[in-house]
């Protein structure tokens, strides 16, 4: 185990470990007061906290802070990394602002989703030439049944 490409791979991959893990770290800080913030929405519409919390944003949010970190991590790959307290630093930070800036442009560059859009179907569709094209169709309303049985989906 002494092959040298195999020591440089290692080591590239334990510095991209450990800047996904502080940058992961790094946005948890975000996360405490985005986690402050929530309370005090639930307070002011006089609901829980559990009402309001939502922990898929949570764990995408703190993913995005461990590919922020990742990211950092790439320029020292170049050189053997010393792990010293400013690179460690520096890895919490790129969580922290990196993950502020990659939600900040998502939030402004995705568009948003309405919700009757998002109730839509595509239903598959041939032309008169035979080809199939795909078209949006609403979901007819009989179908927004709450239950898990398919036979209640059907309508007559």
């Amino acid at each position: 185990m002494s092959d040298p490409d195999f020591l440089i791979t290692l080591n590239a991959i334990q510095a991209l470990g450990l800047g996904c893990g502080l940058g992961a770290v790094g946005q948890g800080a975000r996360v405490i007061v985005g986690l402050k913030k929530t309370h005090d929405v639930a307070a002011a519409k006089e609901e829980t906290f559990a009402q309001n919390f939502k922990g898929a944003e949570l764990l995408v949010s703190l993913f995005i802070g461990g590919i922020a970190g990742t990211f950092a991590t790439i320029p020292f790959l170049a050189e053997s990394m010393n792990i010293t307290q400013q690179s460690i630093l520096m890895l919490l930070a790129a969580g922290y602002a990196g993950a502020d800036f990659i939600e900040g442009f998502i939030s402004k560059s995705l568009p948003t989703v309405d919700p009757s859009a998002a109730a839509k179907t595509f239903l598959a569709t041939e032309d008169t030439a035979g080809a199939q094209t795909i078209e949006a169709q609403p979901i007819p309303r009989s179908l927004h049944a709450t239950t898990t049985s398919p036979e209640s989906n059907i309508t007559s």
